[in-house]
């Protein structure tokens, strides 16, 4: 590392460089505590499917950063876990879904790329709550929720448009 702005790790196993994206995602929040700011870092893979994928690094992610939990509410649906603390993504426009502020404000539309936290889930009535940029709280139910992927790790074209204070790249 040097003033540059960024840090080279090399691996020799797919085992080390996933220990070491933990690692790195751990430790790399801006609010000085162990992963306490979700959004100040963000993995971005060029690929969905492989070691060092999307959907595979989004797993590794859940259970390293949000494991399970008996006191952690989570629904399954399909092959989706939606567990409270995980970092969801919006992944097509929905102009029709409500949204409600902290602050009493509400609005139409949550958007393809908008990332948000799960921070609540309803096992019974089968809903999970979203908060969206620290703003936002949009509640989907069964008919809406595969309008979410988990997104530890996002693609570089979902990436597309963002800004983070820190990002991870996985090139194995």
């Amino acid at each position: 590392s040097d003033d540059s702005g960024y840090e080279f790790f090399e691996v020799e196993s797919a085992g080390e460089a996933k220990e070491t994206l933990i690692s790195i995602v751990k430790n790399a929040s801006s609010a000085g505590e162990e992963y306490a700011d979700p959004y100040s870092c963000q993995v971005i893979t060029p690929a969905n499917i492989w070691e060092m994928g999307t959907k595979s690094l989004n797993k590794m992610f859940r259970e390293a950063l949000n494991p399970f939990d008996i006191d952690k509410a989570e629904i399954v649906h399909g092959d989706t876990v939606y567990r409270i603390g995980d970092k969801v993504m919006q992944i097509k426009n929905d102009y029709t879904i409500e949204w409600k502020s902290r602050g009493g404000d509400k609005g139409r539309g949550v958007f393809n790329g908008d990332m948000g936290i799960i921070v609540g889930v309803d096992e019974v009535k089968r809903e999970v709550i979203v908060e969206f940029d620290s703003e936002r709280i949009v509640v989907y139910d069964i008919s809406n929720l595969d309008e979410l992927k988990a997104a530890f790790a996002i693609s570089v074209h979902k990436s597309q448009g963002s800004e983070f204070d820190t990002v991870v790249l996985p090139l194995f």
